[in-house]
């Protein structure tokens, strides 16, 4: 199926080319955007460094195997759960308060820049295939920050049928 053609937003600050089974998206000459909700797409791939301006960025439940956003400094929400990332930096992006990247390949997650956080969902995602999922961040399991948003709750790895599910778990440890 050929993508759909999306018109040059031009100044706009909000977009949301959302669920539209879109398989590319162009939006590097749109850099006033504060907003970009293009979730629930086929993209594989999504280039915002020219969107210096993004404050919110949802682009989960698509095919992206990467997200490169360290120029997007001025990011308070990143949603990008449902994709296909095997690692994701967001040292970068201090002033993130809250980051959706749950339902991914990650491993590992470094949040030890982003002290503004005050919400994270993570699961489900394979962490070691053992037990813990490394969160890497300002504070460790003795000091989770007293808001509601730092899960401490498991989830199951695998819930397939036909093999042996692992609860894997949040493990906060203290970033170097």
């Amino acid at each position: 199926m050929e993508s759909p053609s999306i018109p040059n937003f031009g100044t706009s600050t909000k977009t949301s080319p959302a669920d539209n089974d879109l398989t590319e998206l162009n939006v590097s000459n749109c850099t006033l955007l504060t907003r970009l909700s293009c979730d629930g797409n086929s993209l594989t791939e999504l280039d915002v460094s020219n969107n210096t301006a993004l404050t919110n960025l949802k682009c989960g439940g698509s095919s992206l195997t990467e997200l490169d956003v360290s120029n997007n400094t001025a990011l308070t929400e990143l949603y990008c759960g449902g994709n296909s990332l095997t690692e994701l930096d967001v040292s970068n992006n201090t002033a993130l308060t809250y980051l959706e990247c749950g339902a991914n390949s990650l491993t590992e997650l470094d949040v030890s820049n982003n002290t503004a956080l005050t919400r994270i969902s993570l699961y489900p995602n394979p962490g070691d295939g053992v037990s813990k999922f490394p969160v890497y961040a300002w504070f460790d399991n003795t000091n989770i920050p007293d808001v509601s948003g730092f899960i401490t709750w498991g989830w199951f790895l695998d819930p397939n049928l036909d093999s042996q599910s692992v609860s894997i778990f949040p493990d906060y440890r203290k970033a170097r």
